[in-house]
């Protein structure tokens, strides 16, 4: 009983095997309309009607001379179509379909990019303006502080003339020793104060270069990714 068994089950695996093996995927073809039947002739039950296009899973091919073949319909219906109807090229109508999809999709990525450049490049213009008026604000800042820079020493060198002078024809040493020493701390300050702007400026310049570098980086890659991905689906299309 076990061996008949076991029989039984190497020939049930014998049979499906070629059946798994053999399936394929034929379309319904020359425009229009044909029927699924529960059997090998017109005598049987429509199952249902297949329009042009239609996929279907060939089941088995009869022998050679059998004009119908055993398929299984989308709805999971069997039944058997004459075979003069099916193709295994997919139809041009799922093709252009498929095509049109790809189309609109690189269409729409072609139209994020655009609008990602022209962002991109709205910001870059937006620093570059940011950049330029903040340089012209510390330059004119700084040249203010180089005339009141310069009219400070002046006005040290005419004091230490006077100090000189009313050092050697009177007694007011101390006074004048004081308002030495103040506009000499004065000059220090502002010197200091020079230097500081003249640094910040060219930290700022340092830092807009970096910026606009980064932001056009960003756009050649990703019209490099958007390039790339463009290939792939043409490669795909072929």
């Amino acid at each position: 009983m076990r061996f008949s068994q076991k029989l039984f089950l190497l020939l049930l695996v014998f049979l499906i095997i070629p059946a798994v093996a053999a399936a394929e995927t034929a379309y319904v073809s020359d425009q229009l309309v044909i029927t699924l039947r529960r059997g090998k002739s017109t005598e049987h039950k429509i199952l249902q009607t297949l329009k042009t296009g239609t996929p279907v899973e060939v089941l088995e091919r009869g022998e050679e001379g059998d004009k119908y073949v055993k398929v299984r319909a989308q709805s999971g219906e069997e039944g058997y179509v004459l075979g003069q109807y099916l193709t295994n090229e997919t139809p041009k109508s799922i093709i252009i379909a498929r095509l049109e999809k790809q189309v609109a999709n690189l269409r729409e990525q072609l139209a994020q990019a655009k609008a990602s450049r022209a962002e991109s490049s709205q910001e870059i213009k937006t620093v570059q303006e940011q950049q330029a008026q903040t340089e012209a604000e510390l330059k004119a800042k700084i040249e203010e502080l180089n005339r009141t820079l310069a009219k400070t020493r002046e006005e040290m060198q005419t004091a230490t003339v006077k100090y000189d002078t009313l050092a050697e024809n009177s007694g007011k040493v101390l006074e004048i020793t004081d308002e030495r020493d103040r506009l000499h701390a004065s000059n220090e300050e502002l010197a200091e104060t020079v230097q500081t702007l003249a640094t910040e400026n060219a930290e700022l310049k340092r830092n807009g270069v970096i910026r606009w570098f980064l932001a056009g980086a960003g756009v050649l890659f990703l019209g490099w990714l958007i390039g790339k991905a463009s290939r792939k689906k043409q490669r795909g299309l072929y």
